[in-house]
């Protein structure tokens, strides 16, 4: 029996890299290997965390390259990753992140449709899609809240998604809820950010309010979860929330961090806090479809998954 064959944009990044190793050491045939020109990022010549650019990876904005990346490898499930991310920078280049999370993924799964109709689309959106006013503490955010975004990054990916399910015949549609990981896979959540820019004695300004409940997740908590719900033909034609359990407010999450960051360093975490600038009173969410659809009970999901307080020392080696 041939192996699936699986092509992922956003490989060098965050979770396009962890489901491209994981992947392939369970035996699906991961195609980007086979195109010199995707090769992974140097974590020694990385810029420093503010730079959002990976110019070696697959660049699926470009129709020529995609076309002759799908001709040749004919994949049977693409799992889109990439993304214009980041609400600070969407805002303030509102015409690249129309282009990337919506006209050029248009471009992308029309030519898929055409070149592999019968293939899996497994799309990354993001629960800032999601109407704040419609969740909260006692209402977590599920598969059907009310969609309606407040910030040009929400706005331009709820853009990509009605994209993917005019154009794809099977697809899958992720809503992850604050998942974080290791630099420089992960160059765009607040931890790697802070930590990075700590170590380069610059004082990061976090737009988030101390008093807020989030809802953080170790992504690789999540990974074969991810791809249990992938390889589940129920999964098809869904909106599935990833999510984990750990909710903190993120004044007790900051204070974790920098204890850690000290212990490890014996340095003061820098950061600013604007707590006027954050557009949603909490963020939590419930993760029961994702652990049905992956065959999991909530119990054994917490007996494998790692705590907050591991990860953030993990991601915190990570940028020394």
């Amino acid at each position: 029996m041939r192996r699936s064959r699986v092509l992922i944009t956003g490989e060098s990044g965050h979770l396009g890299y962890l489901l491209a190793e994981r992947l392939k050491a369970i035996g699906y045939h991961v195609v980007n290997g086979d195109f010199p020109q995707l090769a992974k990022h140097d974590k020694n010549n990385l810029p420093n965390v503010f730079n959002y650019t990976y110019p070696r990876e697959l660049d699926f904005t470009n129709e020529d390259v995609i076309r002759k990346v799908v001709l040749t490898s004919m994949p049977n499930i693409i799992i889109h990753t990439a993304a214009y991310v980041g609400t600070d920078k969407c805002e303030a280049d509102y015409h690249g992140a129309y282009i990337t999370n919506a006209l050029a993924l248009d471009r992308f799964t029309k030519l898929l449709n055409t070149f592999v109709p019968d293939s899996l689309f497994v799309n990354f959106g993001t629960t800032a899609t999601c109407d704040p006013k419609s969740y909260g503490l006692r209402n977590p955010i599920t598969e059907t809240t009310e969609r309606g975004p407040r910030t040009w990054y929400g706005m331009t990916k709820w853009q990509g998604e009605q994209v993917v399910k005019k154009n794809c015949k099977k697809w899958i549609n992720f809503l992850p809820v604050f998942l974080f990981n290791k630099y420089p896979f992960d160059n765009s959540s607040i931890w790697p950010k802070t930590f990075i820019a700590s170590g380069q004695c610059k004082e990061f300004d976090i737009l988030l309010d101390p008093r807020i409940t989030k809802q953080y997740e170790w992504s690789s908590n999540v990974v074969d979860i991810m791809i249990a719900i992938i390889k589940n033909k129920d999964s098809v034609n869904r909106d599935v929330v990833i999510a984990g359990n750990e909710r903190l407010r993120f004044g007790v999450a900051l204070d974790i961090a920098s204890e850690i960051y000290r212990a490890k360093t014996g340095l003061k975490l820098l950061y600013n806090v604007h707590p006027e600038a954050d557009y949603s009173k909490y963020h939590v969410a419930d993760n029961s479809l994702m652990l049905k659809l992956a065959g999991m009970t909530e119990s054994a999901f917490n007996k494998k998954r790692k705590s907050f307080k591991k990860a953030i020392s993990e991601v915190i080696e990570s940028c020394l």
